[in-house]
């Protein structure tokens, strides 16, 4: 497969059924030929254990033959992963091209491989599209497309991932629904598309940076975070603050992960704090509330990692998955669809590598759709639960949301 430089103009296509009946991939004849899938490993692969909640038992190491994936992002509707080797996959709605698969239309209920030969350390999502980073520090983009989105003036909907020119190498990516950034090698953080937030001046060096909503943060070397962007809830740690805002001000964070309205973190001695808008629990601090400042979330527990949404919010405490907030269709993976306004364990007893909380669809509205959770296990396995709709989940022939992990099927391959 052939990398493009140019992206393509969408194209008008006729779903048709799939080749595997088992598939509701509504994809044109070019990506009919799929290969042989086991009914058996399927329908293993798409059923929830349904244990409770409870200590992670050790992941097994996965058979042979099966995929080990590194790490898995989510956005609205679809999701993309990379395999140990660095190989992107995608799969759930391509509407706009971000699949990656070469054409524009249709939905994939299992990952497909991603049109590139190219191998990426790294993979970021917002909205209807997709940005990857390869080794060398050079940024792919595809799918839904901004004017200056591919930096090169056009606002075609590319399918394929290409090139983004006139970009320094980055050792980070990440996107959001206003821009997209990197983060060099440096320290340095630079913003490109018709519709960026500007970047503060005068920030400092930053090791880590990291996007939601209309917000981007950094992280230093010790901890620092600085955050700019939007703030109508108290995103930046309080409704006076300006940007660039140093969130908690005495505060170390080992993490942080911005929302579309709220923003959580973990200090480096592993206490959770959030902020922000609170109207569904998503803060964690067992109450309902409007815009708070960075509050402890209300748990003994010691995180080592976190990653919000929309309304919800979930964490690392060591293997263990953790999620609190809204879960009308089981994005918290308690088993059920009740609100939690405090952090419980997600079911099935997996351990957890990292996880990825799904973003919101519309960022100027702070309810959006409800999001999808997915976490990658010390294995090497993903685990999805949640909203199924367009077949988010990546765990084959179904619409069913889950409300139990759910480990995807295995890749579908291409011709």
């Amino acid at each position: 497969m052939d990398d493009h430089e140019q992206g393509d103009a969408q194209s008008t296509l006729t779903p048709v059924p799939p080749a595997f009946p088992a598939f509701s991939v509504t994809f044109p004849p070019t990506l009919r030929r799929f290969a042989s899938i086991s009914i058996a490993a399927l329908t293993a692969a798409c059923g929830g254990d349904g244990t409770s909640p409870g200590e992670p038992t050790p992941e097994p190491e996965p058979p042979a033959n099966e995929t080990v994936w590194r790490s898995v992002s989510l956005a609205v509707s679809h999701a993309c992963a990379l395999t140990a080797d660095g190989t992107a996959y995608c799969w759930g709605v391509n509407g706009s091209g971000q699949l990656g698969v070469g054409v524009v239309g249709g939905e994939a209920f299992a990952p497909l491989r991603v049109d590139t030969d190219r191998r990426f350390v790294s993979i970021a999502l917002s909205g209807n599209r997709a940005c990857a980073l390869t080794a060398d520090g050079e940024t792919y983009c595809w799918g839904q497309s901004n004017i200056g989105f591919l930096n090169n003036g056009t606002s075609a909907v590319v399918s394929v991932p290409t090139r983004v020119i006139g970009v320094p190498a980055f050792a980070t990516i990440a996107t959001n629904a206003a821009t997209t950034c990197g983060l060099a090698e440096s320290g340095a953080v630079t913003c490109w598309e018709d519709r960026p937030i500007p970047v503060p001046q005068g920030l400092p060096a930053f090791q880590r940076l990291v996007m939601g909503g209309t917000n981007s943060c950094g992280l230093t070397a010790a901890g620092e975070a600085y955050c700019w962007g939007g703030n109508a809830h108290g995103q930046l740690g309080r409704l006076d603050a300006q940007p660039p805002a140093i969130i908690g001000e005495q505060l170390r964070f080992r993490s942080l992960s911005p929302g579309t309205s709220h923003m959580c973190g973990a200090t480096i001695d592993g206490v959770a704090h959030c902020w922000g808008l609170n109207q569904r629990g998503q803060l964690g601090l067992g109450r309902i509330s409007d815009n708070e400042r960075v509050t402890p979330v209300a748990t003994s527990l010691q995180f080592d990692a976190m990653s919000v949404g929309a309304q919800n919010s979930c964490g690392l405490v060591g293997r263990t998955a953790y999620c609190w907030g809204y879960s009308p269709h089981g994005q918290i993976g308690y088993g059920d669809v009740i609100d939690r306004l405090t952090p419980v364990p997600v079911t099935g007893g997996h351990e957890f590598a990292m996880l990825e909380v799904g973003e919101n669809g519309n960022p100027d509205s702070v309810v959006g759709l409800p999001s999808v959770t997915c976490g990658v296990t010390t294995a090497g396995a993903i685990y999805c639960w949640g909203r199924n709709t367009r077949g988010q989940l990546g765990a084959g022939p179904r619409r069913i949301e889950s409300l139990n992990p759910v480990r995807i099927v295995e890749p579908i391959l291409l011709d």
